[in-house]
């Protein structure tokens, strides 16, 4: 099993948005640190002005001071406006960067990644926002951190006792909090799991809506929702629960550290230690002190909610890789042969089995893990523990992924995926440069008139997951993606098993006649494999007969009782 090839901790994933980010991450930080001290120097400004004033109280000297006033909050005002505009944009960058990420990931032909589509949503909506949150508080969380100094600083210079009460209070303050930010972290890291397994649940059971209730079976997928929805709710409220406590006792400590700040200071002010220019300024630093508190606070709270939804996206990220690629350019190949040699898997032991070019061959495996387990190499999700298998004489481990399309296809007919869309916008999934007269072509191969008669067709939206057909109908316009492909090699998966007997009869005619490159069908349909120039039998992980089927019918009792529908 391989590894994907980038390390991807909740730390290592957040130091890669803000590296990937440096200006916007400088220009936030400076920004971030302008805007919040302008706030701070306001009161050491209008404390300078009163003392200035009662030394030499002049309108000149009071319109001078307000001027100064005016210029300060006008540079934190406009530091504020670039320090949005440069938050906003690390949180949507990061956000995006994380989701693309997600995606790749979610697209890596290497393969790896099992989990259902809703918690993988969950993860790339949900998980990536608090990702990109993290991001964006690194402007504030500096300019909290430097102004907290600068006061620290100014206090000391002024009141050495002034200034011990800070540096003191707020480190207690900021330890008090730390309990409750790591039970955030784990809970945070709950209700973002039983989020996502009730999205997966949400999700399935809408895809499958219609067909539950056509057989009745809504009530179910209701109690099904209700049980996880209900670990979701639990999970959430026990969050809030912790939330409320975390954000009284973070409202609180900025208060109590007022007091013996007030306290102090209003005595050496009385005692005329220091001036009443000095004494307004603490009073505005004390009451301004809650601001960086409180914005540490809220970065170590998004901090932590980040890291868990950061983890989660970094679990999705870093999921091993079943296969490994190969180097970017292909050996030649020559032929449109499909060869597998003693090839061994958990599910297979030692299969061998050959299709001449332009072949028609059948493969029937008596158990459907065999079948999957046959789908999954030929696609080549999996790699077999030994063996090979080549197309054109090419072990397809040699192949770039990229590349292995052109040479195997693999529909899986039997559980078609449409994406919303138009029939032609299904069918150029496979071939981009596709032109109408092709894929007419391919949808009559695949014995769709009843598609093609509407009117046109190609043009025509399907709906989500092309609901608007019928399921033979999606089967059909599957096996025409596969077709306009034109790999060397075409692999099939029970292709008729949505159709009526006559369609299925037309369809299987077409089929043998196309012959436009080496097709495989593995199915258990009689009339496919009656079609098939060789058929190979394959039961408990072993091929256990070659031969026409007809032969193989009368000579082999459980192939029969398989054909005739009976259990294995």
């Amino acid at each position: 099993m391989s590894t994907s090839d980038r390390s991807t901790s909740p730390g290592e994933l957040i130091g890669w948005l803000l590296r990937r980010q440096k200006a916007w991450v400088a220009l936030g930080i400076t920004t971030g640190i302008v805007w919040m001290a302008s706030y701070a120097v306001s009161p050491i400004v209008v404390g300078a002005a009163v003392d200035d004033l009662i030394d030499e109280p002049t309108a000149t000297r009071a319109g001078w001071w307000a001027a100064v006033v005016v210029v300060v909050y006008a540079i934190g005002a406009l530091a504020g406006a670039v320090r949005h505009r440069a938050a906003v944009g690390l949180y949507v960058n990061s956000r995006w960067m994380v989701e693309q990420r997600i995606s790749d990931r979610m697209l890596d032909r290497r393969g790896g990644v099992d989990r259902p589509a809703g918690e993988v949503l969950s993860v790339s909506i949900g998980d990536a926002s608090k990702t990109g949150t993290i991001a964006d508080l690194t402007n504030r969380g500096s300019g909290a951190v430097v102004t907290l100094v600068v006061v620290a600083v100014w206090l000391l210079a002024t009141s050495v006792t002034l200034g011990l009460l800070v540096l003191v209070s707020v480190p207690l303050a900021a330890i008090v909090v730390i309990p409750f930010m790591r039970s955030y972290d784990r809970r945070s890291t709950e209700e973002r799991r039983q989020l996502a397994e009730a999205s997966a649940v949400a999700a399935d059971g809408v895809t499958g809506l219609r067909v539950v209730q056509g057989l009745g079976g809504a009530r179910e997928i209701r109690r099904w929702f209700r049980e996880e929805s209900e670990g979701m709710r639990h999970a959430a409220l026990s969050l809030v629960r912790l939330e409320s406590v975390l954000f009284s006792t973070m409202s609180l400590l900025p208060n109590l550290t007022l007091v013996p700040i007030l306290w102090v200071g209003g005595t050496q002010a009385i005692d005329g230690d220091i001036s009443p220019g000095t004494l307004i300024t603490v009073v505005g630093l004390a009451q301004f002190l809650s601001t960086p508190i409180f914005t540490l606070g809220e970065v170590a709270q998004v901090l932590t909610a980040g890291r868990a939804s950061a983890r989660r996206a970094a679990t999705v990220i870093d999921a091993p890789t079943r296969v490994d690629d190969a180097d970017s350019t292909a050996p030649p190949v020559i032929g449109r042969s499909l060869e597998l040699a003693g090839v061994t898997t958990e599910r297979l032991h030692g299969i061998d089995f050959r299709a001449a070019d332009d072949e028609f061959v059948g493969i029937v495996c008596a158990q459907d893990g065999d079948a999957e387990a046959v789908v999954d190499l030929l696609a080549r999700r999996v790699d077999p523990t030994s063996g090979v298998i080549r197309v054109g004489g090419v072990d397809l481990r040699r192949v770039p992924l990229t590349q292995l399309p052109q040479l195997i296809v693999v529909a899986d007919t039997e559980r078609p995926w449409l994406r919303a869309g138009t029939l032609m916008d299904n069918l150029e999934t496979a071939h981009a440069e596709l032109d109408p007269e092709t894929a007419t072509a391919a949808l009559r191969t695949a014995a769709a008139e009843d598609i093609l008669h509407r009117r046109d067709p190609l043009a025509a939206p399907i709906g989500e997951r092309g609901l608007r057909l019928s399921g033979g109908q999606r089967q059909r316009v599957a096996l025409a993606r596969s077709l306009v492909a034109e790999p060397r090699v075409r692999v099939v998966v029970e292709p008729t098993s949505a159709l009526d007997a006559a369609t299925e009869q037309r369809l299987v005619e077409r089929l043998v006649d196309h012959r436009d490159g080496t097709t495989v069908v593995i199915t258990t349909s009689p009339a496919l494999l009656a079609a098939c120039d060789r058929v190979t039998y394959v039961r408990d992980g072993r091929i256990v007969a070659t031969g026409e089927h007809r032969v193989l019918e009368v000579d082999d009792e459980t192939y029969r009782r398989l054909m005739r529908g009976g259990a294995e």
